[in-house]
């Protein structure tokens, strides 16, 4: 008896050390697929469109009119950029000089009345006349302020055309945003930048802090990663001026710029 169980206990003791090594084994090839487990694929950040903005409704109309307006959506435009000024009698008119010719002299737009201007420029039209124009378009609308311009009148304008979110406000002077801030607080604002202006900084951000701007209009020549990273992280966006050559438009693309303003939105379409 004390025989068998003997037997019995070598063979129990034969099978354990038969076993062990099979689960040991297994135990490895179970790690070794769970480590060879390929990640979950994931998706590749999509490319930030750039927005094209017709300058004064794109070059292949006269510049700041009603054809134009109609016109720049055949272009693949995403926005229109436009003029605005004042005449003597409080008018807003879509212009960019501020001087006009007047045989052989010149004499402001701001003391013109509306009906003498479009005397010296038939094509001339008023704000209410381009924003009824361009509504119909669905595309957004650039509103460039000149220093006479009336930010309330705009502002006002715009809303009650129900325009609010399709329009941009912007302007190289900060009386005009006032107002139109003043109207709508909700307005996206912005601030444009001649060629020599350096626009980055504590000062500038400080303004752009004061003004409630969303976005500044930068010359293209003065775009460079540096500025348009430091303002993304503001949450304002970076608009270049103007761009017309294709190389230029796919460089800006490069530095991250959020839209730009040119006469031929056709041509630097397919460079971004």
């Amino acid at each position: 008896m004390k025989q068998t169980v003997k037997l019995m206990l070598a063979l129990i003791l034969l099978f354990a050390v038969a076993l062990c090594p099979a689960e040991a084994a297994k135990s490895k090839a179970t790690a070794k697929s769970k480590a060879t487990v390929a990640p979950e694929a994931t998706e590749a950040p999509k490319e930030q469109k750039v927005r094209l903005i017709a300058h004064r409704g794109g070059a292949r109309w006269p510049e700041n009119t009603l054809e134009a307006f109609e016109n720049f959506p055949s272009t693949g435009a995403d926005a229109v950029e436009l003029d605005v000024r004042s005449t003597k009698d409080g008018a807003q008119v879509i212009l960019h000089d501020e001087m006009l010719e007047v045989k052989g002299d010149e004499v402001a737009v701001v003391e013109q009345t509306l009906d003498e201007v479009r005397a010296l420029v038939p094509s001339v039209c008023t704000l209410d006349e381009a924003l009824d124009v361009i509504a119909p378009s669905g595309k957004d609308i650039y509103l460039h302020l000149k220093e006479t311009a009336d930010g309330e009148y705009c502002a006002r304008a715009v809303l009650e055309r129900d325009l609010g979110e399709r329009t941009y406000f912007f302007s190289r002077f900060e009386p005009p945003l006032k107002q139109v801030y003043e109207v709508d607080p909700e307005a996206k604002l912005g601030l444009s930048f001649e060629k020599e202006g350096k626009a980055i900084g504590k000062s500038v951000e400080k303004k752009v802090n004061a003004l409630h701007l969303s976005f500044l209009v930068v010359h293209k020549d003065f775009v460079y990663t540096k500025l348009v990273k430091f303002w993304h992280k503001r949450e304002v966006e970076v608009v270049a001026w103007t761009v017309n050559d294709r190389m230029d438009a796919k460089w800006l693309g490069k530095k991250g710029v959020d839209a730009m303003i040119t006469d031929y939105p056709e041509k630097v379409r397919d460079a971004k």
